[in-house]
Parts: C-alpha cells; sequence; structure tokens
C-alpha cells in the first residue's frame, strides 16, 4: 500500500531504444508463417477486437495508423491472432517522451507489440522482429528502431535475442503519475545514435539530451 502511494506521488522511468542495421543482419529460418497486412484495418474484426482488449484498438488510432501507411504484422492459431507488431516507415509517436520522431525514408520502426498470454514462451516475438528486419532490408532498408520499458524483461529479451542493441535510453521522472518533471535522452551508440539524432524530431523542446 505504502509502495503504491509513493509511485503515485514520485516515479522515476527508463525507456530503451534498440536498433538493427538490416543490412549486417539475417533472419534465421521458421516454420512460423507471419502474415503482412497493409490495408483494411477498420473491417478487420478479429484484429480490432484482440487490440480492443490491449486498450489499442480504437477506430480514431487505427485509423491514424492507415493513413500513416503502417503495416500490421500477425501470428494466427487457427485464424485466432496470437500476436500482433506494427511497423511505422514514417512517425513514430513516444507518448512517454511528449514527442514524435520522423523516420529516414529507409528506416522501420516496430511498436505496439502483444502476444497472447497463451502464447508466450514460443518464440513467436522474435520471428516476427526477424521477419520485419528481413522484409525491410529486401526494400533496401537501412535501420529498424524498436522501444520497450526497462522494466519489461519478457520483451527486452526477445528484442535483444533478434540481434537489436541499444542505442539510446530516455529517462523521466513523474509527480502524482501525471506531471512529468524530467526528460533526458542519453545517446549510447555514436554510429546509430547519430542516425537517430538527425531525424526531424516534433513535440516537447525541454527534453535534455547527452553522449555517454
Amino acid at each position: 500500500m505504502l509502495r503504491k502511494l509513493m509511485e503515485f506521488i514520485y516515479k522515476s522511468e527508463r525507456f530503451k531504444i534498440m536498433a538493427l542495421d538490416c543490412q549486417e543482419a539475417r533472419g534465421l529460418p521458421t516454420d512460423i508463417p507471419v502474415l503482412q497486412k497493409k490495408e483494411g484495418f477498420i473491417e478487420d474484426q478479429a484484429l480490432r477486437s484482440v487490440m480492443h482488449r490491449c486498450r489499442e484498438g480504437e477506430d480514431k488510432e487505427i485509423r491514424r495508423r492507415e493513413r500513416l501507411g503502417d503495416t500490421c504484422y500477425e501470428i494466427q492459431d487457427q485464424k485466432r491472432i496470437v500476436h500482433y507488431s506494427w511497423v511505422t516507415r514514417r512517425q513514430r509517436v513516444l507518448t512517454y517522451a511528449n514527442c514524435a520522431v520522423w523516420l529516414h525514408s529507409d528506416d522501420g520502426w516496430i511498436y505496439d507489440c502483444f502476444t497472447s498470454p497463451s502464447h508466450r514462451g514460443r518464440a513467436l516475438y522474435p520471428t516476427v522482429l526477424r521477419k520485419i528486419s528481413d522484409d525491410v532490408r529486401r526494400e533496401q532498408g537501412g535501420v529498424v528502431w524498436i522501444d520497450v520499458m526497462e522494466s519489461n524483461q519478457a520483451s527486452l529479451h526477445g528484442i535483444l535475442k533478434s540481434g537489436f542493441v541499444e542505442v539510446a535510453r530516455f529517462d523521466r521522472r513523474v509527480l502524482f503519475s501525471h506531471f512529468v518533471i524530467y526528460r533526458h535522452l542519453t545517446l549510447l551508440n555514436p554510429r546509430l545514435g547519430l542516425r537517430l539524432l538527425t531525424c526531424p524530431w516534433s513535440g516537447d523542446a525541454s527534453m535534455e539530451f547527452s553522449w555517454n
């Protein structure tokens, strides 16, 4: 009880921004079929249903993704979606940082990934990450990005297993679960960090950054 109260009053959070250079990576063979969907999201009741359960299924948000040309990758088990991951080739909104990153034209950013509890531990997540990286590479792509909360160790394990490296970390401090009093981006990888920094950023200008 006291711990929850303290977290409500003051909370420190860290997010990791990871990347994979597609030209240096090759996917591994897999017998797990991964479906790719580029349109018709509003009409896809199965996708909307599972996204709604994850609190991501609002029509406004789905239409925003469709307008950006984002792609949804799915794994199904007897026509039931047991995993999905989204990829944007244009803009990644980092809500925790109160800003957006506009990507280089040959890059991609993976976001909003979900695996059904009944199918976790089956390597579905790294399988999809590798499939996405392969697809971006075949399109003469450069770098695939992904961000994850540091405390989400299960997702972080799958990302590292797929060959991603840490490029930056984002720290923030929050008062009363609402007021962000500190934002800081620390760049860790010289080459990929510079690529991230040269992307156009929009949003909160109060964010600080530094190199480590």
